[in-house]
């Protein structure tokens, strides 16, 4: 009966002399619930008295599927022949996703794989553990066989219901 206050599927008001005075009741919904909208109605009963019946309603959105890159990659570099560059790593975060998965991918001539000195490729998924992932680390290097130059490309994840996030690489 107080903002802040103990909360409980009912309450009982004291009455002095037949009276109530009056009060205010606050009143939310439970932490757990799935996103709805939910309706329900209170009622206030008084021996006696006419039961009066009060309809709240309120709805539990769900959060917002959010993904973003940690950290920056540049530097990966060779001398012609001598390539794939050494490894550096960004990581790879996401929250409330839907997906099992992560999916990064790098523009050639980066490669990029999920663990150090492992199978590299241009694209990988980061696994999802109940709707989130947390500072998974993926390593990026400068692909073998590249001509003396310099290189810039970009990383893009993305996951179905978030906006995806990008990282720009250079070697």
């Amino acid at each position: 009966d107080t903002s802040g206050g103990t909360f409980s599927q009912s309450i009982t008001l004291q009455q002095q002399g037949g009276d109530v005075s009056s009060t205010t009741i606050f009143v939310r919904l439970a932490a757990g619930l799935q996103s709805a909208v939910y309706t329900e109605d209170i009622s206030l009963v008084s021996g006696g008295a006419p039961t009066q019946t009060v309809t709240v309603s309120g709805e539990v959105e769900p959060d917002t599927p959010t993904i973003f890159i940690t950290g920056s990659a540049d530097g990966m570099n060779y001398n012609q022949g001598n390539g794939p560059s050494s490894e550096d790593s960004f990581a790879v975060s996401g929250r409330f996703l839907t997906d099992q998965t992560i999916s990064v991918t790098v523009t050639s001539p980066f490669e990029i794989s999920l663990t150090t000195n492992g199978a590299f490729s241009t694209q990988v998924d980061v696994p999802v553990t109940m709707g989130s992932a947390d500072f998974e680390d993926v390593f990026i290097r400068l692909a073998a066989g590249q001509t003396a130059n310099t290189y810039s490309g970009t990383v893009t994840i993305s996951s179905t219901g978030a906006a995806d996030d990008t990282l720009t690489v250079t070697g």
